[in-house]
């Protein structure tokens, strides 16, 4: 069974009475799209904004701790992720039982103010050479940080990529996306995979796809949300292979671009203008960014299937 089966369901009214029984808040709250949690926008009557996070029912005490002291590493160098926000407790994890007796973890979390990449439809090339920078400065700090619960075996890690394709192929419908994901894997086989094991290793973020970069800046209307904010959503925070975020990064943000190559040469530029990338590192982008594109197309398959009413898995 997928592990989204098990996402906590709260309604508004429950999720009301956590933010104000746990860290005495009272205000509006509103629920955000999730993979396999629920996040709940929480704004308060005096204006400050929150993130609600209830953890899925199989999430590991360990990978939320990883991500608190992640945060807090971060912050240390950058102001690119959210601040956890202790309880009345004083604690940074809390944990509540749903209606069905499971139990989930619970945490709250400071709110970026920004608008997702991905409904900004105009991206400057200023833009995206500071998506680059800033993803680059992102996996700078975070190169000092590591935790016991990253090493773990992750099907969004690009080490698994070529299994978790293979495996969930036949999923896919449309033959000719089928087809197509079939040609590119063989090519990863033979060029990308075996350059993986000789890749910088460290603590990644693993999932900047455009709706979990954050732009804002600018009061004209040339440089209106055209500044990288921040990033959200440490859910598949690993250590794993330090250039894949970059990859993430370019093969979300070229899609649906009508020059993608350029798009992908101006975030390039900016994150090397910080971490200067080696030559294996170069070499391995394009598999990497095609391996992301492959998986994220077969695990939406077997999503689907397994909960097929999900409209974030659409």
């Amino acid at each position: 069974m997928s592990i989204v089966n098990f996402a906590p369901a709260f309604a508004l009214e429950d999720a009301r009475r956590m933010v104000k029984d746990l860290y005495s808040l009272n205000g509006v709250l509103e629920q955000l799209p999730s993979e396999r949690d629920q996040n709940f926008l929480v704004t308060t009557e005096s204006g400050e904004r929150y993130v609600l996070k209830i953890a899925n029912s199989t999430e590991d005490y360990a990978m939320l701790e990883a991500q608190n002291q992640a945060m807090d590493h971060v912050a240390k160098h950058e102001q690119l992720l959210p601040l956890i926000v202790r309880s009345q407790k004083g604690e940074k994890i809390e944990t509540i039982r749903a209606m069905d007796g499971g139990t989930h973890f619970v945490r709250l979390v400071t709110y970026l103010p920004g608008i997702p990449m991905g409904n900004v439809k105009r991206h400057t090339p200023e833009l995206l050479f500071d998506l680059g920078q800033k993803l680059a400065r992102l996996n700078q700090a975070l190169l000092g940080f590591d935790h016991p619960a990253l090493h773990r075996d992750f099907y969004w890690d690009f080490a698994n990529g070529v299994h978790v394709i293979t495996k969930n192929i036949n999923l896919v419908y449309d033959k000719e996306l089928r087809r197509m994901v079939t040609s590119l894997t063989e090519c990863i086989e033979k060029i990308t995979a075996p350059l993986l094991p000789g890749l910088r290793k460290s603590t990644i973020h693993n999932d900047a796809n455009d709706f979990n970069i954050l732009l804002g800046g600018g009061e004209d209307i040339f440089s209106r949300n055209q500044n990288v904010i921040g990033f959200i959503d440490l859910g598949d925070l690993i250590h794993g292979t330090t250039v894949g975020d970059l990859a993430i990064a370019i093969a979300y943000a070229i899609l649906n671009k009508p020059q993608p190559l350029e798009t992908a040469a101006e975030i390039v530029k900016g994150y090397h203008s910080v971490i200067p990338l080696t030559e294996d590192e170069i070499a391995a982008l394009f598999g990497l960014i095609s391996m992301r594109l492959c998986m994220s197309v077969c695990i939406a398959a077997e999503q689907q299937m397994n909960q097929p009413g999900n409209g974030y898995l659409g």
